[in-house]
């Protein structure tokens, strides 16, 4: 029994100082490291983190400042446009009423006027803000000049075709740019 306590206590004793090196030896530079990388991830560059701010916020700035100009120019695309097709629907809106007149006169008289005023118009409905000049052309071809904001020497040309059914009307457009994609029906030539 003696023999078994001594084993027991020898045995402990050897836990004892295991426990107490590996506790010297190990847990505690484990911890003075980890407290080291704590420490240096604590301390900051303020001098390198404010240029890196800097930079972002002049990135940011930029990327602002672009996104807002291309804003602005599609923005200015699309009025420029919407103006072109205002214009367009204006000069296609003062040529309605020869057009109707011209019709009425061809399926009275199976001939197409010479002149607007034969058709029953003066110079009053001449001119408006899309177009510079309307006149008739022969077989009742209806010419608007628009004016430079159209396109330089722009033209619409209203073509009748006269039936049995009343007349047809087709409309081409001369120097107008995208006219097909403003007004479907216009064919550019």
């Amino acid at each position: 029994m003696k023999q078994a306590a001594v084993i027991f206590l020898a045995v402990l004793f050897a836990t004892v100082i295991a426990l107490f090196g590996y506790d010297h030896f190990v847990v505690v530079p484990r911890e003075k490291a980890n407290a080291e990388q704590i420490a240096a991830a604590a301390k900051v560059d303020l001098a390198s983190a404010r240029a890196q701010a800097n930079q972002i916020s002049e990135d940011l700035d930029k990327s602002v400042r672009k996104t807002v100009t291309d804003a602005q120019a599609a923005f200015d695309g699309q009025t420029k446009e919407s103006e072109r097709r205002r214009l367009i629907g204006m000069a296609l809106t003062l040529m309605s009423a020869p057009k109707t007149a011209i019709s009425e006169f061809y399926a009275n008289s199976l001939s197409y006027p010479k002149t607007l005023a034969e058709a029953g118009f003066g110079d009053d409905i001449a001119s408006n803000e899309a177009v510079r000049a309307l006149k008739l052309e022969a077989n009742g071809v209806i010419v608007a000049q628009l004016r430079p904001v159209l396109g330089e020497n722009a033209e619409l040309r209203l073509i009748p075709k006269a039936s049995n059914y009343g007349t047809q009307w087709s409309c081409v457009g001369t120097g107008v740019a995208n006219l097909h994609s403003m007004v479907p029906v216009c064919t550019e030539r």
